[in-house]
């Protein structure tokens, strides 16, 4: 079935309308929001990861300025001290006190200017040439850090056999003589692990939150701390030595991932040149994304919730500008049933249904003239209808039961029996009369006996059909034809009517009677020329239900 959106009420058109223009509207916003909000939260995710990462650069520089800065005062302090007794208990001692106070530094020992190791914490390397190692040559020029590297003898004497590659991180300090030659190297092995406490304790109050992770790349673009180490962050600066005092933020890729990485070059601190790192805050950018998919459901249901409190306010609008209209629809609805409503009230509202409905009352006023014509006719008329209908029930009604009489059933009958004939249906035919009804006249008087006829003629009335024709011929006897109705269920209606007449009680007060009839019936039969055949039959099983008893059925 097609509806069609013009044939529908105002107030809906207005409704629909409305929605479609704040779903147009909302379905705009949400995707102009949905880039601008996603752009914004990722650059805001990005820039927490870059201050992430800045902070942990910083941290990571001054933790390197510190222990640059103990080595360093450690040498100067010796430097002053080449002239004093107990040199090599003095440095034993001194270098002890530093271990305590910094347990970063997994090895701190004194070179002579041969290469030999003479005095060393915990005696480790003692005696051991260390003239081919980096940090001992470039600490006889001046202050040095070197990077990130693994020392596995030293690993060994530490007793981590077997376990993960220790790494460390060389920081070294020439010891000069009053004559500016080198008297000694200062050395010390700054254990890795102090940089993985740094990240942890950075880390933690992010890392459940946001799944966020902080890696440390080296010069090369290698993982040098953190998840996934020895591999490469992609999307990072090729040149990382060019980003140094730098921080940003930028989309990229971690172990096949995609990630959205905020960056920070470590700059060093005041004379620690730094190392090259580069932090990096790395974040899945599928969080990202279903933080802004949460945000937007959220926007949605809002949305959602203002379309329809905008319909609802559009459905009321539009019922108050529809209501002139539709009071001017009912009063004009009144007017066609109503015969002598011809006038219209004065309504109030847009011009348009004032100037309207100025015009229908000019119009219903003429039209009143013709009106009161056309009534006074169909006045006229009416009086002929209903002497006409008068008379019509007078010649075709018993006047004592309202039921039709001996003429006009037979008229009816006619019309029933041509229809059984051309359809090939049932018809039946039922003759009842009331069993001793002259003693009824003799013994309660002839009021009862009409009362008689007239409770017959209501338990008739109330055990047949509509289609069912009931007809009283005289007297105490009826007849009633039942059209498509065979032996069963003429049996059924001639049982039941028996069976209520024979419960009944007529009359009224003291002076109510019981009383039976007997039933015959018949059903229409091939041979039966018309219907008085049939009656005859039934009239037969009447006579039959009488001699055998009365208050019974017999088929004719």
């Amino acid at each position: 079935m097609t509806v069609r959106l013009d044939h529908s009420p105002f107030r809906v058109q207005i409704a629909l309308a409305l929605a479609i223009a704040m779903a147009g509207v909302f379905l705009v916003n949400t995707l102009l929001i949905s880039v601008l909000v996603g752009n914004s939260m990722r650059a805001s995710a990005g820039r927490q990861l870059a201050d992430l990462a800045a902070d942990m650069a910083a941290r990571l520089d001054q933790g390197m300025y510190e222990r640059w800065s103990n080595i360093r005062v450690l040498a100067r302090l010796e430097e002053t001290l080449l002239d004093q007794p107990n040199v090599v208990q003095r440095r034993v001692t001194a270098l002890e006190e530093l271990r305590r106070s910094a347990p970063e530094f997994a090895w701190i020992g004194f070179a002579s200017p041969q290469g030999v190791v003479t005095q060393a914490t915990g005696g480790m390397l003692e005696q051991e040439s260390v003239l081919g190692r980096p940090w001992f040559q470039a600490g006889q020029k001046g202050m040095f850090a070197g990077d990130l590297h693994k020392a596995v003898l030293l690993q060994t004497l530490l007793g981590g056999e077997g376990t993960e590659p220790l790494r460390f991180v060389d920081i070294a300090a020439p010891i000069r003589g009053p004559d500016g030659g080198v008297e000694a190297v200062l050395g010390a092995h700054l254990s890795w692990k102090w940089a993985e406490q740094l990240r942890e304790l950075v880390l933690n109050p992010r890392r459940s939150k946001n799944a966020t992770e902080i890696l440390i790349v080296d010069q090369k673009g290698d993982v040098i701390l953190g998840p996934h180490i020895g591999q490469k962050v992609g999307g990072l600066p090729v040149d990382l030595t060019g980003a140094a005092g730098q921080a940003g933020y930028l989309k990229g890729r971690l172990a096949g991932q995609e990630v959205l990485l905020g960056h920070a070059a470590t700059m060093g601190a005041k004379d620690y040149p730094g190392l090259g790192w580069i932090v990096v805050a790395a974040q899945p950018l599928a969080l990202a994304n279903r933080t802004l998919q949460q945000l937007l459901i959220g926007i949605v249901a809002v949305g959602l919730t203002t379309i329809l409190g905008g319909i609802g306010l559009g459905w009321l609008l539009a019922s108050r500008v529809s209501s002139p209209l539709g009071r001017l629809t009912n009063e004009a609805k009144r007017i066609g049933l109503e015969a002598d409503a011809m006038t219209l009230p004065r309504l109030t509202g847009s011009l348009e249904v004032v100037e309207l409905s100025q015009a229908l009352r000019s119009l219903l006023r003429r039209l009143g003239i013709y009106a009161r014509g056309v009534k006074a006719a169909d006045a006229r008329a009416m009086t002929l209808a209903e002497q006409n209908a008068e008379l019509l029930e007078r010649a075709t009604r018993d006047p004592l039961t309202g039921l039709l009489n001996r003429r006009a059933f037979f008229e009816r009958a006619a019309t029933e029996i041509a229809a059984a004939r051309r359809f090939d249906e049932p018809l039946g035919v039922v003759m009842v009369d009331i069993d001793h009804f002259k003693r009824i006249n003799d013994t309660l008087g002839h009021a009862a006996g009409d009362l008689a006829i007239r409770g017959l003629a209501d338990q008739l009335r109330q055990n047949s059909r509509e289609t069912d024709a009931l007809a009283r011929f005289g007297g105490e006897e009826f007849v009633v034809l039942l059209p498509r109705s065979d032996e069963v269920a003429l049996s059924a209606f001639a049982e039941k009517l028996r069976a209520a007449v024979a419960s009944a009680r007529f009359g009224s007060g003291d002076g109510k009677f019981a009383m039976t009839i007997s039933i015959g019936c018949a059903v229409l039969s091939p041979q039966d020329d018309t219907i008085e055949a049939t009656i005859d039959r039934a009239d037969g099983g009447l006579y039959a239900a009488k001699n055998g008893g009365r208050n019974r059925i017999a088929w004719g």
